[in-house]
């Protein structure tokens, strides 16, 4: 149990908050070095995000500039379940 508080008190008097949108921090690099060594090598571009809803949506903005680059910009209906 100490070992995450001490863990937290580091990286809180490092930085308490980066937003993922405006930079990078020294954590983030190794994380993403860790993940490239797990990860198949097609796998080159990595977003983090703070949460789920922003993750929700930049999946959903993901996917339809993906459609409007393979030509199908009709498709941009998001279905969901509640």
């Amino acid at each position: 149990m100490y070992l995450v508080r001490d863990a937290m008190s580091r990286q809180a008097r490092k930085l308490a908050f980066g937003a993922p949108t405006l930079g990078t921090t020294t954590t983030t690099i190794k994380l993403v070095e860790r993940y490239r060594t797990l990860l198949p090598p097609q796998f080159t571009t990595m977003k983090f995000l703070s949460g789920g809803s922003e993750a929700n949506e930049s999946a959903i903005k993901l996917a339809r500039q993906y459609h409007k680059q393979t030509g199908h910009p009709g498709k941009y209906k998001i279905l969901s379940h509640y």
